[in-house]
Parts: C-alpha cells; structure tokens; sequence
C-alpha cells in the first residue's frame, strides 16, 4: 500500500496561528505523480552540480601541481582549499539573489537553472584552460557566482 501525504492549513478563527494537519490518501502514487519528465530534468541538474564539485575535488591538488612542481605541500594544500571553497563561497554569496530572480516575474526558475548550469559549464572550461592558481579560483568563483541552481532546485 502506499501513502502519500498532503499538509493543509486551516485558517485561524481570529488571531490564533493555523492548525495544521497531514491527510493521507491510498490514491496518490508514483504513477498518478503529475510532471515526472521535470522531476527527473531537476534530479540531472542537482546530479551534474555535484559531480563538477566533485570531480574538480578529485584533480585539484594534481592540477595546481602542475603549475609549480617545486611547491612545497603546505602551499598546495592550502591552494587546493582555496580553489575549492572559491565556488561555495561564491555560491553562498549570490543564493539570496538567485533566488530572487527565481520568484520574479521577469526573471524565473527555468532561466535561473539555465543561467545556472551554462554558467558551471563554463567555469568548468576555464578551470581545465586555466594555467595558474589565479585563474583557476577566478574561474571557480566566477561558476560560483552564476550558480543558482541549488536554491531553485
């Protein structure tokens, strides 16, 4: 049997706050789910986020190697921590906005998301081009920056 839940609020009768209350129903299923193709299109949007972060985790400390072989470990660790929370940082940044051009009526969730990803793309081609430490936090908070993508998910 599967259950699906919806949370309705009751308005107050003067002043109280809103009760709130969960009604399950045996009629709501995967299948009856309205807009699946979206759901998924969504699912892909989060998924490719976090495998450009993660697969950038994975060849950043090879990366900024190659760009000074005689680096000591301490300079490339603290580099590659850099380089690594220059997208978040970025991103923590400009959420707030992002998601105010998400909710207005000029702007929507569907131009943030691909205002979003075409910006990860491309921060993504800098960074593989980038020929230096510089260009690669630049690039990385430059993705950050455009990347509304979390928040609109």
């Amino acid at each position: 049997m599967v259950y699906s839940y919806a949370i309705t609020t009751h308005p107050p009768p003067s002043s109280s706050p809103p009760e709130m209350s969960i009604e399950i129903s045996d009629t709501d299923t995967w299948k009856s789910l309205p807009h699946k193709d979206q759901l998924a299109v969504l699912t892909l949007c989060r998924a490719i986020d976090f495998f450009q972060m993660v697969s950038f985790q994975t060849i950043c400390y090879f990366q900024l190697k190659s760009f000074d072989p005689s680096a000591t470990e301490q300079i490339l660790s603290w580099q590659t921590g850099v380089a690594l929370a220059s997208f978040t940082a970025s991103q923590c940044c400009t959420s707030i906005p992002w998601g105010y051009v998400a909710d207005a009526k000029w702007g929507g969730r569907k131009n943030v998301l691909l205002i979003g990803l075409l910006g990860t793309g491309l921060s993504c081609v800098g960074v593989a081009f980038s020929t230096s430490f510089t260009g690669v936090v630049v690039f990385r908070a430059l993705g950050g920056a455009m990347n509304g993508t979390v928040g609109v998910v």
